[in-house]
């Protein structure tokens, strides 16, 4: 697969950019300022992906859209973010990757519609894609997901569990939820 890369910037700047995470100031022991910071991040370093400077990670987030207020019609987008760009980069529309959009009167099949970012993921975490930067350099990037980010009602859709009001509808958690009425 290749990809052309006309993004953020023009020249080389896209790639020095996304590779300032070498050149981040270090906080002291505990202290996080960024996902760099944390210890998932940083065992992805040690593994060898992320210290390859052409890697990069990524950060999923999907939530619910109403078309409007009294619409039954809702949107339910997927989009991937990239750690490695400066926060407010990394937060900007331009930036965001539209990695899927379901469009409905009901809520996605997560099944269904997980299946093929899944497929890409792996893929782009496997084989990795061979990028072509404006100065016609090309180069291998894999990518990796490293967390995702939504609401109760969007997690537990995704990882197909009881609704966070249901029984049994903690990840972690065996026991039953009860009601316990007060007169």
């Amino acid at each position: 697969m290749i990809v052309h890369v006309e993004c953020l910037h023009s020249g080389d700047e896209t790639y020095d950019t996304i590779n300032s995470r070498y050149h981040l100031r270090k906080n002291q022991d505990g202290c996080y300022n960024d996902i760099y910071s944390g210890k998932l991040y940083q065992n992805q370093v040690a593994s060898g992906i992320l210290d390859n400077k052409n890697n990069i990670s990524l950060i999923m987030n999907t939530d619910d859209i109403p078309v409007f207020r009294s619409s039954k019609y809702s949107f339910w987008p997927i989009y991937l973010l990239i750690n490695e760009l400066p926060f407010r980069m990394r937060i900007s529309k331009e930036n965001r990757i539209l990695a899927g959009l379901w469009y409905g009167t009901t809520k996605p099949d997560m099944g269904l519609f997980m299946k093929p970012l899944t497929e890409a993921l792996k893929q782009l975490y496997y084989a990795g894609v061979t990028v072509t930067l404006p100065d016609k350099r090309t180069l291998l990037c894999r990518a990796i997901l490293l967390c995702t980010t939504c609401d109760l009602p969007a997690k537990a859709m995704i990882l197909n569990m009881t609704n966070f009001n249901g029984f049994y509808s903690w990840c972690y958690c065996l026991q039953p939820g009860f009601i316990i009425m007060l007169s």
